[in-house]
């Protein structure tokens, strides 16, 4: 008896949770039409909104380096010296940083003389080889003269020689005088030959002397520092009564470089930055590819901005490395100003903004206009009869800083919300607000 009782018991429990369940559905059936009901009673949703279009859309990948000048040189004295002299500036004051400089002229084999160091020795060398120089040249010019006169004894005796013996041969001549005249002859062949090795051995003695005379002068040049090109001094570290020489630079890094060297000259002509790009976006960069150069701004700002803006400069994928970092796991690209160099600074750090893809005849919507539900990508279209909106699945393509590509969901022309599209549903009624 008690088993049966605990069966309906049961079944009695059952039955009052399928009843509680039913009448549950049933408030929440009742709650979502009145909510629809409310839905459509309430004021149409404002909303601003923008017409999808045609038109053309970058891909963009951004990496961030230093810029340094493409022309740059660590000048120093090739000997060691006192500093005696440093050239001026135009206004008359010692060459320093942001002084320009003037490299060789056609016809010149140095620029601007920049600094010099203590050189009396290298003058004294310079002097003694000049003296040796101007020495062995005169006696060039004397044996040269002994040759001419040698020349002209062999003529003479040779000429002397042939008379003689054809006298002799006739018996018109004794054989003393004969060989007399042969003595001559062959004397005066000698003495041309020895005229002729001491000229040769003078030349070599010139030649030796204008080496050591060229060294010598090498040597002074050495004590100087002329501008390489035409630029400006970044970077001076001596000035005069200082002692420099190559044994007081620190090449150890590039910062000692620039503390150690005497002066630092750029060519600001001309920009290069190295960035490291994640191996997904470099594989998409190539030689020859646009890129903007900017500081202190986005991307977005600076598109806005006029092509006479100071805020950024344009630039050009100069090279793009065929391996990846094992470190980093990045690919090392370089870019190369092409305007708006003169806005950059040495050593400035930036972005670089490098244009991957491009396409002219997109369908484009902009990024503000979608949302993303389950990683879907959506779009409110607006029904102009109805005034209101209807939820699009979209695909996308090339993504711009301010724009998409849609590749598929929606045509131009068709009308898009922008702002108010997260407190819309499907088939909400909209109020279309001007932008």
């Amino acid at each position: 008896m008690k088993k049966y009782l605990k069966i309906a018991t049961y079944i009695i429990i059952l039955f009052v949770i399928c009843i509680v369940i039913v009448i549950g559905e049933k408030r929440l059936s009742n709650n979502e039409v009145s909510k629809q009901v409310q839905r459509k009673d309430k004021a149409p949703m404002p909303v601003r909104i923008v017409k999808a279009y045609k038109g053309k859309i970058q891909q963009w990948v951004i990496g961030e380096g230093t810029a340094l000048a493409v022309r740059r040189e660590f000048l120093n004295f090739e000997r060691s010296g006192k500093v005696v002299y440093i050239n001026q500036d135009n206004d008359g004051k010692d060459l320093r940083e942001g002084s320009t400089v003037r490299g060789p002229i056609p016809g010149e084999k140095f620029g601007q003389l920049l600094a010099r160091i203590d050189k009396r020795e290298q003058i004294e060398s310079l002097r003694i080889h000049e003296a040796t120089l101007a020495q062995a040249q005169q006696n060039v010019k004397a044996l040269k003269a002994a040759l001419d006169q040698c020349e002209n004894e062999y003529k003479f005796a040779q000429s002397n020689f042939e008379r003689s013996k054809q006298l002799f041969k006739k018996g018109l001549k004794p054989k003393v005088g004969f060989d007399t005249d042969k003595i001559n002859y062959l004397n005066s062949q000698t003495a041309k030959k020895n005229a002729k090795a001491q000229l040769h051995a003078a030349q070599s003695q010139v030649k030796s002397a204008i080496a050591q005379l060229n060294q010598a002068k090498i040597d002074l040049e050495k004590t100087s520092i002329f501008a390489p090109f035409d630029g400006i001094i970044t970077y001076i570290n001596i000035k005069i009564g200082d002692y420099s020489g190559p044994e007081y630079i620190d090449k150890s890094s590039e910062s000692t470089l620039i503390k150690t060297s005497p002066i630092v000259v750029i060519d600001p002509s001309t920009y290069e930055i190295t960035i490291n790009l994640p191996s997904f976006d470099g594989k998409l960069v190539e030689r020859g590819q646009f890129a903007i150069i900017t500081w202190g701004k986005t991307l977005p700002s600076i598109i806005e901005e006029n092509e006479n803006s100071t805020n950024y400069a344009t630039g050009i994928v100069y090279s793009v490395s065929p391996s990846i970092s094992p470190g980093g796991r990045s690919i090392l690209v370089k870019i190369r100003t092409a305007s708006g160099a003169e806005h950059i600074w040495d050593g400035q750090y930036v972005s670089c903004w490098i244009a991957v893809k491009e396409k002219n005849d997109a369908v484009l919507a902009p990024s503000n206009s979608l949302i993303y539900r389950n990683n879907q990508a959506h779009v409110f279209t607006i029904d102009k009869q109805t005034n209101s909106v209807k939820k699009c699945s979209v695909i996308t393509g090339i993504e711009d800083v301010k724009i998409v590509e849609i590749l598929q969901g929606i045509d131009p022309g068709d009308l898009i919300v922008t702002d108010g599209r997260h407190m819309l549903v499907n088939g909400t009624t909209v109020k279309i607000l001007d932008n």
